[in-house]
């Protein structure tokens, strides 16, 4: 038989053989024979059960004489040796012809559970199961109806999963939901369940405007169906999410009531390399420049100018009537350039960093650094046209962001929400203080975690804090940090590594952000990295808070060092945040007593957890670090 040609049997909507595109001859009743066997694998389907749902006013004898002589037929009509049912005395099974019908491809990528398995079998299951394959008996119709609802339960079932596992680190991608939705109204346009899974996935996704559509949707299928309202359930769900995004709606930072067109300047960059790798960095400089004249509230000096006033030690400066200018010198012995944003008039800095200019990472990160250097001088210069009133507008404000660190020392978690409920009053008293923003997203963070990363709703709220913090101010360094935190826990490696390398070219000596930054890099694969930066952040912060020994516990498991994690999770005050970490550690040291301890405690905390999903928390990049930490609480009994 030439490729391509090879039969199938279509059994959902019209029951058809084909064959290289052409209709083959397939006995009615063959269709629904494949179905039983299929269907019916556990137990095996018997030769006088198919006879009697096949054949029900006639005698036994007769029922299972047709029984044999359809099974003739059937042989006799399919073109492969590859039989479609076999038979083991008085059992009937599918035989591995069966496997070439769009019935066993369902039941096959039901039975994997990989979102594109899912989304295939929901696409094949549009049409009803042997929608029409000739006369059926009322027997058989019973039997049908009931397992298209079985099939029907099945993929609803597959199909909620999905939603709720495109969605659990609060946020998906809109296209996708959308896919996922088109399935479950096709499947049945009026069932108030499935407009509830969306309506839960729209919002754990922050995606309120579908939300609302899909209510809106459901509000008048149930209305034209059966002239009724949403139930009860649905309609708290409904104010549930749209409370949350009515408190997201936070007004925008106060405007900066300055109308001037303040001018700034990029000078030349001091360089010590070769002259082709100054024309490079040249070039870098000139790309920023040209990105920040985008901004209509300041003008920008053309570079092509602003190179030219160097005079020794002396800049003219009054040849271009900048107020603000920006200077650039390569550290020597270092792929780096040092740059500073400063008043022209007062000389005061209102902005630094140190960004690399050489290797891997300059080809990486070229436009990322041009249009986020840009943005940080954007925002050091507001910073300084508001003379200070963002910090002296209310010193109380920065007393209770102080009070809010210490509250946040410890991961306790009631400790931890009384320390969002502190930052809060904070940013109530000084809404443009950025640094507030960032640690109220820290809170978020921190609580997903200890929770078991079971809610969404946690990072999404996490990342619109770090939003808020990076549009307050994109000079610094905290929303930037945090934003790449979030962006770890949500998979989205590439802009978690965009924000941490900006955020350690505005803040390389911060120990915070050094130890977060270790912690990414870690769980992103670079492990001889992320231990170097830990231990930079140790020596800055020798006597650190207790979320230190927990990151450096979970870098010193990723490096195979369990014994060391175990000991290094003995520094905290309080081992209820890592007794996951501990049950993994433990059991892969050998240390089954201790381990199958903590494992106890583990499914105390988490009762609903299993092996596979503890281990789907840490956001590993590296499937080996995932199945190490599996391996870890399957030795813990964890199952």
């Amino acid at each position: 038989m030439q490729a391509g040609a090879e039969p199938r049997l279509e059994l959902f909507g019209i029951a058809t053989a084909r064959a290289g595109g052409a209709t083959i001859y397939f006995p009615q009743k063959g269709f629904q024979l494949i179905a039983l066997v299929l269907l019916s694998q556990r137990p095996a389907l018997s030769r006088q059960a198919a006879a009697s749902l096949l054949w029900e006013n006639t005698s036994d004898q007769d029922a299972l004489r047709n029984l044999r002589q359809l099974l003739l037929r059937i042989r006799r009509s399919w073109p492969l040796p590859e039989a479609l049912v076999e038979s083991d005395g008085t059992l009937l099974e599918a035989g591995p012809g069966c496997s070439r019908s769009d019935l066993a491809d369902l039941l096959e990528c039901l039975e994997g559970g990989r979102p594109a398995d899912v989304m295939k079998a929901a696409e094949i299951a549009r049409r009803p199961l042997l929608h029409d394959c000739g006369s059926v008996s009322e027997e058989f119709a019973a039997w049908l109806n009931a397992e298209r609802q079985t099939l029907q339960d099945r993929l609803f079932s597959a199909l909620s999963a999905l939603l709720l596992e495109q969605t659990r680190f609060g946020v998906a991608d809109a296209v996708a939901l959308r896919a996922i939705e088109d399935c479950l109204l096709a499947l049945d346009p009026a069932r108030e369940q499935s407009y509830r899974a969306l309506l839960e996935a729209y919002g754990r996704a922050g995606h309120f405007d579908e939300a609302r559509r899909i209510y809106g949707r459901l509000t008048q299928t149930l209305e034209a169906e059966y002239g009724s309202k949403p139930s009860n359930e649905t309609a708290l769900v409904a104010r549930r999410i749209f409370a949350a995004a009515s408190t997201e709606k936070e007004g925008p930072p106060p405007a900066i009531e300055d109308h001037g067109y303040p001018r700034i300047a990029f000078l030349l960059p001091t360089l010590t390399s070769d002259p082709g790798g100054d024309r490079l960095v040249e070039t870098l400089i000139q790309e920023i420049a040209n990105d920040i004249s985008r901004f209509r509230t300041f003008r920008v000096v053309a570079p092509h100018s602003s190179f030219q006033v160097h005079a020794g030690q002396d800049i003219d400066f009054g040849r271009i009537k900048a107020q603000y200018a920006v200077s650039s010198t390569q550290i020597p012995g270092a792929p780096l350039l040092s740059c500073r944003l400063f008043h022209v008039a007062s000389r005061e800095i209102l902005w630094a960093a140190e960004i690399p200019v050489a290797g891997e990472k300059l080809a990486l990160a070229f436009r990322m650094i041009s249009y986020q250097t840009a943005s940080s001088m954007v925002a050091a210069i507001e910073r300084s046209r508001l003379n200070e009133k963002r910090r002296q507008q209310d010193p109380h404000g920065y007393l209770r962001y102080l009070e809010g660190q210490v509250a946040l020392k410890n991961c306790d978690l009631p400790k931890l929400r009384r320390a969002r409920a502190v930052f809060r009053d904070a940013a109530n008293m000084d809404p443009r203080f950025c640094a507030i923003r960032a640690r109220i997203a820290q809170t978020y963070c921190l609580e997903w975690l200890m929770l078991g990363g079971n809610d969404p709703d946690l990072l999404r709220r996490a990342k619109a804090e770090a939003a808020q913090a990076i549009e307050l101010d994109t000079g610094a360094v905290s929303g930037h940090w945090i934003n790449g935190v979030v962006s770890l826990y949500q998979r989205d490696f590439d802009q978690c590594e965009e924000s941490f390398m900006l955020a350690e070219a505005l803040s390389p000596y911060n120990a915070d952000f050094l130890l977060q930054h270790a912690d990414a890099l870690t769980l992103m694969g670079e492990i001889d990295a992320g231990w170097e930066r830990f231990e930079q952040a140790i020596l800055l912060n020798p006597l650190p808070p207790d979320h230190y020994w927990w990151a450096g516990a979970s870098i010193l498991l990723s490096r195979r060092d369990y014994q060391g994690a175990i000991d290094m999770c003995g520094r905290m005050e309080n081992d209820e945040p890592v007794i996951r970490l501990l049950t993994a550690c433990h059991a892969l040291a050998g240390n089954v007593e201790a381990a199958r301890s903590y494992g106890r405690r583990v499914k105390e905390t988490y009762p609903d957890a299993t092996a596979a999903s503890l281990a789907d928390i840490p956001p590993y990049k590296r499937v080996v670090d995932r199945e190490q930490l599996y391996a870890g609480f399957r030795l813990a009994g964890i199952s």
